[in-house]
């Protein structure tokens, strides 16, 4: 029954701010004292201030308890069968509420309620959101173990029957809060995307968000099985479908890196996607006059081209980087190096609009620049950083027909996110998210990436960069400025891909400005002192030992039985890849079989 309905059986009814008054059914009341409220349900809710129990009121009025809910399939389920309820705990298995499944087909959610007649209420305002079984997943993820992700609770059910760890998210993929990351924090992740448009565009929006967060992600579709379509995990195991089939498939997935194109995801409409370029004949390709970028700086960098600058804390890599920027946008040498004039945008994340305005008129003014208008842009942006999958292509439409020849990202920290500067896979995004700012721009891109901490003179120059090595690898042109035994000076050396190598020099810091300094030897870097280190690639060799483990289970093993952080073993880790004999399986399993000494 409805509550207008149930109205029209009371005496003396009363509109009131929230519901109505009217005289209980129950006792003698001379003064109306039954309250009256519709739920947000549809309910009709009673109260006697009287003390009178509902059902007492309903006996009354010759209704029952079901009489209270109004017939509204679309809302609380009335009308349907039950077929399956989800119960979603917190990390302490504390109920905090259910889905419910109806046939037919339909889910509505509903939390407890000691108050309600039934127990529930049919809503979860105000309730806590998150993944299914989380209790199991915690424990699973603690345990190393790897974590699938189905689009429904049927699914997920369906894979935990055949032996695996797997959740989903109230709603839908399509609905994946934030706050669920933390669940899934290093874990290996596999998501079964349901096998049609949307679930894929779903699949794909909840990989970008673990992106960064969990150790790997994949993305699968499961096969059809014997002869019966597959949509889903359900329909995979109702088919027949065996636990070895889906392991087999999972394995050979790739993993997920995020497009440049932020907007593209797998079988999204095909005009949303940037079409790969055409195969071309070598032959043919080689008959074409291509023209080699300009060289901005002459000798070290082209045109379209990215370039970071490494170095530790306090060693000056905005002041140099705002060099460079005004060096180009003047035509004016930079470290001795010839530039080539250009227009400039400096992209500054971090330092207060005073404090730049006050660096930029330094050094300006030391190199007798004098700035004029098109020269150089300023894009201040403290406060307003995020994460490079959402910044990047509103910094690539607003400036790609702007004619820039340089685009300086300062720090780049800053666009970090969610990404773990540790994890390969994360830190490849984010370089492939700059590599396609230089294409959209024809701009070369150059930003500032920091050292790990500590003394760096007892590594390669290349390995010195704190992080996965890609940072490292995939820039075209990499300048590290490491410290010198002289005060205030550093050693520069240069990394180049279409360069021919220049040899190490020396700088010295002059307020505003690095200066060349020809008469310093660039090999006397600045030693370490202090005790020995304690933790070396050998070290985490001997905990993989003869095992082959995942990279995650590694790292955790390196950290229960040696102690060794987190961040330490990853840089160790990139050192441990040069080692002859450390494979990685296509599995992401790594194993290492020591080389065996050569006979003389």
């Amino acid at each position: 029954m409805t509550t207008a309905e149930i109205l029209s059986r009371l005496e003396r009814v009363k509109k009131t701010a929230d519901g109505w008054m009217a005289r209980c059914p129950g006792h003698q009341d001379k003064t109306p004292s039954l309250s009256i409220k519709t739920g947000d349900d549809g309910r009709t809710l009673f109260h006697c201030q009287a003390g009178c129990r509902t059902e007492h009121v309903c006996a009354a009025l010759g209704i029952t308890l079901a009489d209270l809910f109004a017939e509204k399939p679309d809302r609380n389920g009335a009308g349907k069968r039950i077929v399956a309820t989800y119960p979603y705990h917190d990390a302490d298995g504390k109920l905090l509420f259910e889905v419910v499944r109806f046939e037919p087909k339909d889910f509505r959610q509903r939390r407890p309620d000691s108050t309600a007649l039934d127990g529930w209420t049919w809503n979860t305002r105000g309730v806590q959101r998150v993944l299914f079984r989380v209790p199991e997943i915690t424990a699973a993820v603690r345990a190393g173990r790897r974590i699938y992700l189905t689009e429904g609770e049927r699914d997920t059910l369906a894979m935990v029957e055949h032996g695996f760890e797997a959740t989903t998210n109230c709603g839908g993929a399509g609905k994946w809060l934030d706050s669920y990351n933390e669940t899934l924090r290093g874990a290996d992740v596999i998501i079964i995307a349901d096998k049609d448009p949307p679930g894929r565009k779903h699949a794909a929006t909840v990989a970008q968000k673990l992106f960064g967060v969990a150790a790997t992600v994949k993305i699968t579709e499961l096969p059809d099985t014997n002869g019966k379509p597959v949509k889903d995990a359900a329909d995979f195991f109702a088919a027949g479908g065996e636990a070895a089939d889906l392991d087999a498939v999972t394995e050979a997935a790739p993993e997920f890196i995020p497009s440049p194109n932020a907007d593209a995801v797998p079988d999204a409409d095909p005009a949303e996607v940037k079409p790969l370029p055409a195969i071309v004949d070598a032959a043919s390709f080689l008959q074409e006059k291509i023209e080699t970028p300009s060289e901005l700086v002459a000798g070290v960098l082209h045109q379209g081209s990215k370039l970071a600058f490494g170095g530790g804390s306090k060693t000056f890599k905005t002041w140099t980087l705002t060099d460079l920027a005004l060096a180009i946008a003047a035509g004016e040498p930079w470290l001795s190096f010839k530039t080539k004039k250009g227009r400039v945008l400096f992209l500054n994340f971090e330092i207060q609009p005073a404090f730049f305005q006050q660096r930029i008129r330094a050094v300006a003014d030391v190199k007798q620049i004098a700035l004029a208008h098109g020269m150089i842009d300023l894009w201040n942006l403290r406060g307003q950083a995020a994460g490079y999958a959402s910044i990047f292509p509103r910094i690539t439409e607003r400036v790609k027909n702007a004619g820039y020849v340089l685009i300086v990202l300062d720090p780049i920290y800053k666009c970090y996110g969610d990404v773990d500067e540790n994890s390969a896979g994360a830190v490849a995004g984010l370089m492939n998210a700059i590599e396609a700012l230089t294409v959209e721009t024809g701009a070369a891109v150059a930003f500032g990436a920091h050292y790990s901490k500590g003394n760096q003179a007892g590594k390669e120059s290349i390995d010195r960069i704190s992080g996965s090595g890609v940072f490292a690898r995939d820039p075209d042109s990499i300048l590290n400025f490491t410290r010198h035994e002289e005060q205030d000076a550093f050693t520069v050396e240069l990394t180049l891909r279409n360069f021919k190598p220049v040899a190490p020099f020396c700088v010295r810091w002059s307020f505003p400005l690095m200066r060349r300094d020809d008469a310093l030897d660039p090999a006397k870097l600045k030693q370490a002192t202090g005790r020995p280190k304690i933790h070396t690639v050998e070290k985490i060799l001997e905990c993989l030992g003869t095992r082959k483990l995942n990279t995650v289970a590694w790292q955790k093993k390196a950290g229960s039985e040696r102690g060794i952080p987190k961040t330490q073993f990853f840089q160790l880790l990139e050192q441990a890849k040069r080692r002859p004999g450390l494979t990685q399986t296509a599995q992401g399993k790594w194993f290492y079989e020591a080389p065996k000494e050569e006979t003389p």
